[in-house]
């Protein structure tokens, strides 16, 4: 009796084994799946030329206290909202409430956010918000990209 419980107990385990060589390769295949390799989006590096602005009348339309994107400026403090307006053809990288990354300014680079559009007539341009009181400029070959 002994002898043929310990035949039978060896006798399943090879079954299954045996079983599972010889099931067909398809199976193993799909349990055993090879991943695709997902696409990592890296947010694209734009060069583009840098200039400021200030929310006055002159610059702006009429509702100038009111960013493109409904945005409320702070008409005593502008640029403590650190926003960005984007030429027109920038929008295939950037929306409204991207948080941008700038360098090339010196002056300006660090953290913006995108609030506004330029007037269609620019091309490749980002406009910075700022004070009256604070130095005004131009530069070109600036560095923009998406921040987190």
């Amino acid at each position: 009796m002994k002898k043929v419980i310990l035949s039978i107990l060896i006798l399943i385990p090879l079954s299954i084994s045996q079983s599972f060589i010889l099931t067909p390769k398809n199976t193993i295949k799909k349990f055993y799946k090879k991943r695709k390799p997902t696409k990592i989006k890296v947010s694209p590096s734009v060069k583009v030329t840098a200039t400021v602005y200030h929310a006055d009348p002159k610059q702006c339309n009429a509702d100038f206290l009111t960013t493109a994107s409904m945005f409320a400026i702070d008409s005593l403090n502008q640029y403590k909202h650190r926003i960005l307006a984007i030429s027109r053809d920038l929008k295939k990288y950037f929306e409204f409430g991207d948080t941008v990354l700038v360098e090339g300014t010196k002056v300006y680079d660090g953290v913006w956010y995108v609030e506004d559009v330029m007037n269609s007539r620019y091309q490749n341009t980002i406009d910075f918000l700022i004070n009256k009181e604070m130095p005004i400029g131009k530069w070109k070959n600036v560095r923009i990209k998406k921040h987190r």
